[in-house]
């Protein structure tokens, strides 16, 4: 890609689940000048402040269904138990939006 034709959109980005594999998920989304991160939800309320304000994010959340709907994301990366990934995307997918998930 040239200069003149590069995609100049953002990509707006959702993390859901702020244990230690958000970390690495919030540094590899830093490297996409594209990417902006824009929400974080946790159910574990003092994690998912402290995440958001450890790494300049913007909009915290507590309940999923919240943030999709007050949220414009483009993705939502799930991060949370494997157990509860078909339901967290399932939801995710149904709001029209993208789900990135790294085991079933």
């Amino acid at each position: 890609m040239t200069a003149s034709n590069q995609r100049t959109d953002s990509v707006n980005v959702g993390i859901l689940g702020t244990g230690c594999i958000a970390d690495f998920h919030h540094a590899a989304l830093k490297l996409l000048p594209q990417v902006k991160v824009q929400a974080v939800c946790d159910l574990n309320r003092t994690l998912a402040k402290q995440f958001a304000d450890m790494k300049g994010i913007p909009n915290v959340y507590f309940d999923l269904g919240e943030m999709l709907a007050k949220e414009n994301l483009d993705v939502v990366h799930v991060l949370t138990p494997p157990n509860i990934h078909f339901q967290t995307a399932s939801q995710i997918l149904d709001a029209g939006v993208d789900a990135f998930i790294e085991k079933p």
